[in-house]
């Protein structure tokens, strides 16, 4: 009854998009847009993955995660279990940047689409010469072997309708420690530009 009670709800949500036509073919977000929003990201200063004079540099997996977005229950009271693998689309709809809603309602349908259509984005090599990388596989076989591991990653941006704002994470992921920052991007001036950024957790 209650997934009944949060799919009404979505549907009401959706119902706010004046686009919204559960049969309309959206375009994915282009490759391009993903590796410039990766690189406006990684430029931040003091990026420990950056090939610098840091004498013990974290690598950044060259993989980009999937980050879920899941329509939460909203009928009980009961908070969800902790979940850094997913993001609410009522969180991604009600983003704040700079005391304003960072995403439009026209955005909320995009989301799902993008949810259900990238599962998968491997970085560009032009962007990996300035970075110190690694994959999800090599740090499997960290784990597997009982290894400690130490590693950045970032989700796969998820990107308003227009391609012109886009959402994405940036996590630490450590055996006895970590931590996650989502980004605010914007594409000013045909680049994109990290306009706002939020510490989600901390271990």
């Amino acid at each position: 009854m209650t997934r009944l009670l949060s799919i009404a709800i979505l549907f009401i949500f959706l119902g706010c998009d004046d686009n919204y036509n559960p049969k309309k073919t959206f375009l994915l977000p282009d490759e391009k847009d993903i590796n410039d929003i990766v690189e406006a990201v990684v430029n931040q200063d003091s990026m420990p993955f950056l090939k610098t004079n840091i004498p013990y540099p974290i690598p950044l997996s060259l993989d980009l995660r999937k980050i879920r977005v899941t329509v939460p229950d909203t009928a009980t009271e009961v908070p969800p279990p902790v979940d850094h693998t997913t993001i609410s689309i009522f969180n991604l709809f009600n983003s704040v940047v700079d005391y304003q809603r960072f995403f439009e309602r026209t955005d909320s349908s995009y989301f799902l689409f993008q949810n259900n259509s990238l599962d998968s984005f491997i970085i560009d090599k032009t962007l990996t010469k300035k970075l110190v990388t690694t994959t999800f596989s090599e740090q499997r076989q960290k784990t597997a072997s009982n290894l400690s591991v130490r590693y950045y990653d970032l989700t796969i941006p998820i990107l308003s309708t227009d391609h012109r704002k886009a959402y994405i994470e940036l996590t630490n992921n450590c055996s006895d420690c970590g931590g996650a920052t989502a980004f605010y991007l914007e594409k000013i001036n045909s680049k994109w530009t990290v306009v706002g950024w939020q510490r989600l957790w901390m271990n």
